[in-house]
């Protein structure tokens, strides 16, 4: 028996000749959007290559490398501009007291003085800040912190230069727990300090000292040989620095973190002395502070 295929139609034909067209205009559209698929991906790496060069080229700006030592400069400039109004005396131009709040430098007469009001404008406040980052040993890498800023008596005047020495703030190494060299006195608590534009803040009771020290942190506790230093008022309220001593101060810290903040209390031990010809004497003193 011989089985003969059936004809195509013309119908038959047609559709088969419409679904080829179709096919292949699914083809280029495939293609084109392959083609700007690919064309948007190698735009997008290209920014993505200028941005990752720029962050680089400005992060290098900023911090390099000296063989395994890693280096960053950083800081601010800062401009003041400050009215104050004294209302029973004047502080004199180039006080600290024109600065900011210091209680000492509050002036205060019999009744007789006048009300003064000064105008002020200084950047001595600009700050400095240098710091390396060293491989180390099991207990980490060294860091190093050197901080200036030019907050120190004027070598300069108001009338033409305005020129202010820099002034050390902070110039410390770390390894591990150890702290060597100066930054904040661990008899402060940095943390108790209010956020406020004034320089200092509520200097009133408040601890405020950057001591050359050596310092130990661990968990909770601080414990530190500082820098000691003895100071003797006169009867005429002349204060003068004897540097006799013969012992550091000794200060501990332990602090309590959580959730409400923190809760933290220290004690100083510390020698009284000085020798000089008008008065010659020594003594222990103690503190404790608790914020």
């Amino acid at each position: 028996m011989i089985v003969q295929a059936a004809p195509q139609t013309t119908d038959t034909a047609s559709e088969l000749a419409f679904l080829k067209q179709r096919i292949e205009q699914l083809e280029a559209r495939l293609q084109a959007q392959a083609e700007s698929q690919a064309q948007t991906q190698s735009t997008l790496q290209s920014v993505s290559t200028q941005v990752a060069s720029q962050t680089a080229r400005s992060e290098a700006a900023a911090r390099t490398s000296l063989g395994d030592t890693k280096v960053s400069i950083s800081g601010y400039v800062k401009l003041d501009t400050m009215m104050s109004r004294y209302s029973d005396g004047e502080v004199a131009s180039g006080s600290t007291g024109r600065d900011f709040y210091v209680p000492g430098a509050t002036p205060v007469s019999d009744g007789s003085g006048r009300s003064s009001q000064v105008y002020d404008m200084h950047a001595k406040q600009t700050r400095l800040i240098l710091k390396t980052e060293t491989p180390g040993g099991a207990a980490g890498p060294v860091r190093s912190h050197i901080e200036l800023d030019f907050q120190s008596p004027a070598r300069g005047t108001e009338r033409v230069t305005n020129n202010y020495d820099p002034g050390l703030r902070h110039a410390f190494l770390t390894y591990g727990n150890w702290l060597f060299g100066q930054t904040w006195t661990t008899f402060q608590d940095l943390g108790a300090l209010p956020e406020t534009v004034d320089f200092v803040g509520a200097a009133d009771g408040t601890v405020f000292a950057r001591q050359p020290q050596i310092r130990y942190s661990t968990g909770n506790w601080q414990f530190a040989a500082e820098n000691a230093q003895t100071a003797v008022t006169s009867t005429a309220a002349a204060i003068t620095d004897t540097g006799d001593n013969r012992l550091p101060d000794l200060v501990a810290r332990y602090t309590w973190k959580g959730d409400f903040g923190h809760l933290s209390i220290a004690a100083l031990a510390r020698q009284l002395k000085t020798s000089d010809t008008a008065v010659s004497d020594t003594t222990e003193g103690f503190g404790v502070s608790l914020s």
